[in-house]
C-alpha cells in the first residue's frame, strides 16, 4: 500500500514538473517572440535639420524613406512650420485645408504673421497657410504652413529639403536651448524618433 502511495506522489510531481516546464517555455517564447517581432524590422530613415538663417529639413536617404507616412516637427513640444513656394505643387498639395492669410512684408513681418495665424489656431482650424506677398511687386513670395500638430505628410524622397521653423512659438519666444525633435511615422503605426538636437538660437 505504502509503495502504491509512492507511486503516486511521484507521477503526480513529474505531471507538476512537466506542466511548469511547459508553462514556462511557452512564457519565454512569447517574451522573446514578442521582443524580436519589434525589433525584427527596424525604420531607417536618415533626417537632419540644418540650422542656418533659413533652417530647413534634409531628407538624407534611408530604406524606409519613400514608405514614411510622416514627419512631425516640435520644438520644446510646440508645433512646427514648413515654408514653401506657392507654386510648389509637391508642398501645396500636402495642406488641402488651408486658411491663406495675405500679409504684407514690412518690418514687423513676424508680428504680423504670429499675430493672424494665432487668430486661426483660435478658431480650431487644422492648417494655417500665411502667404507673404511683396508689398512692392505683389507677388506671394513664399508661404508658411503652420499645422496644429506640426505634422507634414509624405511621399519623402532622398535629397529633398523643406524649410522650417521649428516652433510657431519660437518666433517671438527667445528661450534658450530648444530641442528641436523630428518624429517619422509609417502606416503600420510605428515610429521613429529620426532627429533630436538642443538648438541655441543666436539671432
Amino acid at each position: 500500500m505504502k509503495n502504491e502511495g509512492d507511486a503516486v506522489s511521484s507521477v503526480v510531481g513529474v505531471v507538476l514538473i512537466i506542466s511548469f516546464v511547459v508553462i514556462l517555455g511557452a512564457i519565454v517564447a512569447q517574451i522573446i517572440f514578442t521582443t524580436s517581432g519589434a525589433l525584427e524590422h527596424p525604420k531607417i530613415a536618415a533626417v537632419t535639420i540644418e540650422f542656418t538663417k533659413d533652417s530647413f529639413i534634409y531628407f538624407r536617404g534611408g530604406q524606409d524613406l519613400a514608405s514614411m507616412q510622416s514627419v512631425t516637427l516640435t520644438g520644446d513640444g510646440r508645433a512646427g512650420a514648413y515654408i514653401f513656394k506657392p507654386n510648389d505643387p509637391e508642398l501645396t498639395k500636402r495642406f488641402p485645408e488651408g486658411v491663406t492669410i495675405l500679409i504684407t512684408i514690412s518690418e514687423n513681418i513676424i508680428d504680423d504673421i504670429i499675430t493672424d495665424v494665432r487668430a486661426q489656431y483660435a478658431d480650431g482650424h487644422t492648417i494655417v497657410v500665411a502667404d507673404i506677398k511683396d508689398d512692392i511687386s505683389g507677388e506671394i513670395v513664399y508661404s508658411i504652413a503652420f499645422p496644429q500638430d506640426g505634422r507634414l505628410p509624405g511621399p519623402f524622397t532622398p535629397g529633398q529639403m523643406i524649410s522650417i521653423f521649428p516652433g510657431v512659438d519660437m518666433l517671438d519666444d527667445p528661450r534658450n536651448p530648444n530641442q528641436i525633435v523630428v518624429v517619422g511615422t509609417w502606416p503600420d503605426q510605428s515610429s521613429a524618433v529620426l532627429f533630436s538636437k538642443l538648438h541655441y538660437d543666436t539671432g
